[in-house]
């Protein structure tokens, strides 16, 4: 029986994950059809369909998965919450972004900012050795706050090519945020 503790069902939720991110890179999720992510992966359509009820949830698997590795890179490049905003952070969050640029670009689209932000938030808290509760509310708001109008600058940036480097780019948000 393909349960979803079988190897070959996992090989099989990998393979639909691996081919719409290469079809990511070329179209937008809106141009991508269920019939087109099964020839490419060489899969029936009942499959996709046992793995996922549609293209927007396999979407939503992606986002999760990216969200934990997106905080993994902070991790790794020793950025946590107190130093999120710096010039380093940025610069960790936009390499990740244009490496991801062709699922961002849609997802930008997709999902509101603050919705985003709002999640990103509440899971770096939970990484975190997190200040008091009574500060928590503040430091939601100035975060979602400061990174809505960082996101609005890297969605132009995504949707014009990513032309500028990124430490251009962190530089330059860094100059928006520090008072």
């Amino acid at each position: 029986m393909n349960t979803k503790k079988n190897s070959h069902y996992q090989f099989t939720h990998e393979l639909i994950q691996q081919t719409m991110a290469r079809l990511l890179e070329k179209n937008e999720l809106k141009d991508i059809t269920v019939k087109e992510l099964c020839a490419v992966a060489g899969i029936n359509r009942s499959t996709f369909y046992a793995h996922y009820e549609s293209l927007y949830d396999l979407w939503a698997d992606i986002d999760s998965l990216l969200r934990v590795e997106h905080i993994r890179a902070f991790d790794e490049a020793n950025v946590h919450f107190s130093n999120y905003m710096s010039e380093d952070g940025f610069r960790v969050a936009l390499n990740f972004v244009y490496r991801y640029r062709h699922f961002y670009r849609g997802y930008l689209d997709r999902l509101s900012a603050s919705e985003y932000l709002e999640a990103m938030f509440h899971e770096i808290w939970a990484a975190e050795t997190a200040p008091k509760d009574e500060d928590r509310t503040d430091s939601l708001y100035h975060y979602i706050f400061t990174l809505g109008g960082a996101i609005k600058v890297v969605e132009r940036w995504l949707k014009h090519g990513c032309k500028e480097p990124v430490d251009t780019m962190a530089k330059l948000l860094t100059q928006y945020v520090t008072p």
